[in-house]
């Protein structure tokens, strides 16, 4: 009896758990334009640019596994750089995105962002002294 048990259980841990497909389809349809700023501080023309922007620098050649789609991979990003909170509060979104994947696509689309030099930009010379007297009144000593 014994042993056959000990079977069971073996061709129990044999079978592999079911796998779970999320809907990933565009999350922006249907939404009104004012939840859509709340959420993501861009209105839905701006977050498509920005994707059309990044889809070259984001797109990945290998389809292995599941990977997020590009505008998912952007609201990913807009909604912790909207909120500033941490990955695991980023899990509520109804998209089910482990966290390991939230931290390596906010990684991947923040390098991509940084490397458009027209949306984030240091202030230079004159600019650059006037920004620090700026910080130094405001900071103090």
């Amino acid at each position: 009896m014994a042993a056959a048990m000990d079977r069971l259980r073996r061709r129990a841990r044999l079978v592999a758990p079911e796998r779970v497909l999320c809907d990933r389809s565009n999350p922006l349809e249907g939404e009104r334009e004012d939840h859509v700023h709340r959420q993501y501080r861009l209105d839905t023309a701006a977050i498509y640019a920005l994707t059309d922007e990044l889809t070259p620098l984001l797109d990945r050649p290998s389809q292995r596994g599941r990977p997020l789609p590009i505008l998912m991979q952007v609201l990913v990003f807009l909604r912790f750089i909207a909120t500033g909170t941490f990955y695991g509060v980023l899990r509520d979104l109804p998209w089910h995105v482990s966290r390991s994947a939230i931290c390596q696509n906010i990684h991947r689309v923040a390098r991509a962002v940084a490397s458009l030099n027209h949306y984030v930009t240091f202030p230079r010379g004159e600019e650059a002294r006037t920004t620090k007297a700026a910080f130094f009144d405001v900071a103090g000593k």
